[in-house]
């Protein structure tokens, strides 16, 4: 590691300004400068203290966090609950969007083969098939990827609150 990015490093783990660890180091401030951008090398004896500081600093353990309040968990449970709640309809909605699709796939596959066994002769059945052909490609259209891509969405968003949320209990 050069000296830069060793004091880079110090610096920004103890969360101090970089003439305070020049002054920590004793080392004057407008040398430090040059060593911090790179176009010099640390004495000796800074070189000694800093990593040593490095050592201790590298090896400090993560600070604890605070436990939530039983408010913050009782907010947090009903949170998970509203966002568990909002699921349910549009798992719903997403299996009926699939299942139309499906029918209006289904309705069309059978009016190709049935279009092609029996074709139309009088214009009231070309009529007949073109209008449930429009149908049926209406379903597919209103009910396909991109529609139920936008509910799997609002799903995916939705799951991951709740996990947010009981990851905080």
């Amino acid at each position: 590691m050069t000296d830069n990015a060793l004091v880079n490093s110090v610096t920004e783990k103890l969360g101090i300004n970089k003439l305070a660890l020049a002054t920590l180091l004793g080392v004057h401030n407008s040398v430090f400068t040059h060593i911090a951008t790179g176009n010099r090398q640390l004495p000796l004896k800074a070189t000694a203290a800093l990593a040593n500081t490095y050592a201790i600093v590298a090896n400090l353990p993560m600070p604890s966090l605070p436990q939530p309040t039983e408010a913050e968990i009782a907010d947090n449970q009903q949170q998970a609950a509203w966002c568990e709640a909002q699921l349910q309809p549009l798992q719903k909605q997403l299996a009926q969007m699939q299942s139309i699709y499906q029918q209006g796939a289904n309705m069309l596959a059978f009016l190709d083969k049935y279009a092609i066994t029996n074709p139309p002769a009088t214009p009231k059945q070309q009529r007949w098939l073109a209008g449930q052909t429009y149908q049926a490609q209406q379903k597919m259209q209103k009910n396909g990827w991109q529609a139920q891509q936008q509910v799997l969405l609002k799903i995916r968003l939705l799951q991951a609150e709740v996990a947010f949320y009981n990851s905080q209990i």
